[in-house]
């Protein structure tokens, strides 16, 4: 026969099987009732219902009753009937008291994911689990044109492994190779990978074609050139194969910086190229015009103007 305490906790148990949350449907804590249907949820569930519902661009709506929007109120007497009610962890079965759950769940289960952070580093969205469907959607939706980049990076990562296999074995930089694309490559005049096959985009300081022995080249060729050369993160290559440097003090473009070669800007000139936009060669002018362009190259703007140069036709900016 029960004791009278375990009567009243075992009644208190087939009770809080009919007041379970409608979305985690785990007992509610802390709970709060719908004002439309008065069905109960866990507070936290719920916002996090309207968080996602907004962040669709959508108006909240009940889970039961499918009202809109949907309201609730924190309920005491609930709060005191289910507090007390152990159930045991969906992670690691342990049983704990609702009003318990959550602190368990974020310091002493095993299992439980934990608490993240948005991985932007000025953005304040916390969910639970970095690889949770609450921060896959606050990404999507919030942060969509970072996730396509940081997508279409990964990818060229994973495209660019062979060839760094390859390279790894023989560590020869002036061999032909074969780039991300299966076309042969060889070093041009500008020590510079070239194909000879179409650009992948519209350029309008050459013919269109990659090389052979000169100017921009294709996106393979050029991620051939960051494997051989071996740029660390901040260096890329100007239109005339040079290594450039970002000075991320200088500018306000979309990276934050402007790159530079530190190369002599003419046999004559006493100056170099440098971050200062006054003192830059053509080349790294032409890649300051758009750094943020996912080709990174020596690329000109849209409107075909191709004239950043000096009335005399030199290389060298007006000296002082």
């Amino acid at each position: 026969m029960l004791s009278t305490s375990e009567s009243v906790s075992s009644a208190a148990s087939e009770t809080a099987k009919g007041l379970l949350c409608g979305i985690c449907i785990e007992v509610p804590w802390p709970p709060v009732e719908s004002a439309c249907c008065g069905h109960v949820f866990c507070a936290d569930c719920l916002a996090k219902l309207h968080a996602s519902s907004r962040a669709n661009g959508h108006s909240p709506k009940c889970p039961f009753c499918r009202a809109t929007p949907v309201a609730a109120h924190p309920s005491k007497a609930l709060a005191r009937m289910l507090g007390s009610i152990v159930a045991p962890c969906v992670f690691c079965a342990e049983r704990v008291p609702a009003k318990h759950r959550e602190t368990h769940k974020k310091t002493v289960c095993p299992r439980a994911p934990k608490d993240a952070a948005c991985p932007k580093p000025a953005c304040s969205f916390r969910a639970v689990g970095p690889e949770s469907p609450e921060m896959l959607l606050h990404l999507v939706s919030a942060h969509a044109g970072d996730l396509l980049q940081a997508t279409a990076a990964l990818y060229r990562t994973r495209a660019l492994e062979p060839i760094r296999d390859e390279f790894a074995k023989d560590k020869d930089p002036t061999m032909p190779r074969v780039n991300a694309k299966g076309h042969l490559a060889r070093l041009g005049e500008t020590g510079s990978y070239y194909c000879g096959q179409p650009l992948d985009r519209r350029c309008y300081c050459c013919n269109g074609y990659c090389g052979p022995t000169n100017g921009v080249n294709c996106d393979a060729c050029f991620d051939l050139d960051f494997v051989v050369k071996g740029l660390p993160e901040g260096f890329r290559l100007n239109g005339n194969g040079v290594v450039c440097r970002l000075d991320p003090r200088s500018g306000s473009d979309g990276n934050g910086g402007v790159y530079y070669c530190g190369r002599k800007l003419s046999m004559h000139s006493e100056n170099y190229c440098a971050a200062s936009s006054a003192k830059q060669c053509r080349a790294c002018k032409r890649l300051n015009k758009n750094p943020n362009n996912l080709r990174r190259h020596d690329f000109q703007d849209d409107d075909g103007d191709d004239n950043d140069d000096d009335e005399d036709g030199s290389d060298e900016d007006d000296d002082e």
